[in-house]
């Protein structure tokens, strides 16, 4: 059988997720695209963090590795997995629990199936 490239990223997403049971860790991919991380809403993630006692560095507005870093510290400190990439326990965690990806404009990752952003990011 041939399959095209994003049937075949497809595939191998799926297969990653059934077979470890983690998106993000596991797969080594985002739940959300990152042209939909507008400056302002890294800012306020990065301003959160910090209140929080996780320093990502200057609010800048970047996504970087300190941002990262300092999510992946978040969350492990909150006992959410350590991905160093949002998703949607981690946006409830820094934001509250009516936190959503729609409600910060966040798009979903275009390489992702929707059934996979469902179950790993909302």
């Amino acid at each position: 059988m041939r399959m095209n490239r994003s049937t075949a990223m497809a595939w191998c997403i799926a297969a990653c997720v059934a077979s470890a049971g983690s998106l993000e860790a596991e797969a080594g991919l985002s739940c959300f695209s990152s042209s939909s991380l507008a400056p302002n809403f890294v800012t306020a993630v990065q301003e959160t963090l910090t209140k929080a006692g996780f320093s990502p560095g200057p609010a800048d507005g970047a996504w970087g590795p300190k941002t990262a870093q300092a999510l992946a510290a978040f969350q492990r400190a909150k006992r959410l997995q350590q991905t160093e990439a949002l998703d949607g326990a981690s946006l409830r965690a820094l934001f509250g629990e009516s936190a959503t990806a729609e409600k910060y404009g966040l798009l979903p990752n275009p390489y992702l199936p929707a059934q996979i952003f469902a179950k790993e990011c909302k």
